[in-house]
């Protein structure tokens, strides 16, 4: 794995953690500016744009995923020998548009680690939650644990009966000789 598979792993992963609320965005994400220059002005100074935390992060999130979509996406099979070099050209070009926009996710979560806005959600109260459904399944485990017990346990009383009658064997043998 190359350090692009991996730039792109991780924006993978912290996408995944939002989205599951692994991860949470403080309220303080919504009032911490950052600028950011985006382009020139008329006059050719570079121009400077104040957005927050959350948007920006969440701007980038949004361009990155419709990228890795993008570029995930099968590109049709080329027909003639133009779209042989252009469709391989355009994977690349795809490909390269979603590290830089994965880079520039990463830049965005470096910020907002830096500020102090992105919070592991509650441990404590997801362990209880998986706690409580671990003691759940044990109690349906121990339930199906004791029929399966009943169940056998009337299986070798039907084959007693059976063996009292002279019939030997499973209970499908005795029905087909009934069906004779």
């Amino acid at each position: 794995m190359d350090i692009i598979d991996d730039v792109i792993s991780v924006a993978d992963d912290f996408c995944k953690r939002i989205r599951s609320r692994e991860l949470v965005l403080l309220p303080k994400a919504e009032s911490t500016i950052l600028v950011v220059a985006e382009g020139k002005d008329s006059f050719g100074r570079s121009k400077k744009e104040e957005y927050t935390l959350a948007f920006l992060l969440g701007k980038r999130m949004t361009e990155y995923q419709a990228l890795r979509d993008i570029t995930l996406s099968r590109f049709p099979q080329p027909k003639d020998s133009l779209a042989n070099v252009l469709v391989p050209m355009l994977q690349d070009l795809a490909k390269s548009r979603l590290r830089n926009s994965a880079l520039d996710l990463l830049e965005m979560i470096d910020q907002a680690n830096t500020h102090g806005v992105i919070r592991e959600e509650n441990l404590e109260k997801r362990f209880s939650e998986c706690t409580k459904e671990s003691e759940q399944l044990k109690e349906e485990n121990d339930k199906l644990r004791k029929e399966n017990q009943r169940l056998q346990k009337l299986n070798k009383e039907l084959h007693k009966t059976l063996d009292k009658f002279g019939k030997t064997g499973n209970v499908s043998d005795v029905s087909s000789d009934n069906n004779e």
